[in-house]
């Protein structure tokens, strides 16, 4: 039973594997989950969000209109 609680835990959690630590014990048929950050993953992930390289081949096209385009949006 111990170990179906804590396959299901570690797939429910796979997602935010990368920027939390979890731990498992048990004691007595009590299943305790433990969650520590992994702070320099965050710090790493928040330089990053929200920015992205974008190449084309459309030499046409400008910067916006690209960006438009990737995100299937008309340009402004």
């Amino acid at each position: 039973m111990q170990l179906k609680v804590v396959s299901k835990v570690k797939a429910i959690v796979k997602g935010v594997s990368t920027y939390f630590k979890c731990t498992y014990a048990s004691e007595g048929g009590r299943i305790t989950i433990d969650f520590n950050r992994r702070d320099g993953k965050i710090a790493d992930a928040e330089r990053l969000d929200g920015k992205y390289a974008l190449v084309s081949t459309r030499i046409t096209m400008s910067a916006k209109e690209i960006i438009s385009a990737y995100n299937g949006a008309p340009p402004r």
